[in-house]
């Protein structure tokens, strides 16, 4: 568990390089807030998450877009209060 207590963004986590990474992360502890463009591969990462007992917040967005990133931060504080890894 050495992620314990660590929140992680993961950004791009309908993929399956990012989404494999978001799950080793959860694995090891870490709060996982994931994000990517399309809403059903990323419910269905958050899903394997949950399922694994990890702890995770899916989040719809597009990186590229100002308001999308600042939304990231927010609702990720929001939740966990804090950022340790992205």
């Amino acid at each position: 568990m050495k992620f314990k207590d660590k929140v992680a963004v993961v950004t791009g986590a309908g993929g399956t390089l990012c989404s494999e990474i978001a799950i080793e992360l959860a694995k090891e502890g870490a709060k996982v807030v994931i994000t990517a463009r399309r809403e059903e591969p990323l419910l269905e990462v958050a899903a394997q998450i949950k399922e694994a007992g990890g702890e995770v917040l899916p989040v719809v967005s597009d990186i590229s877009k100002d308001e999308d990133a600042k939304r990231i931060v927010a609702e990720t504080l929001g939740a966990f209060g804090k950022i340790d890894i992205l």
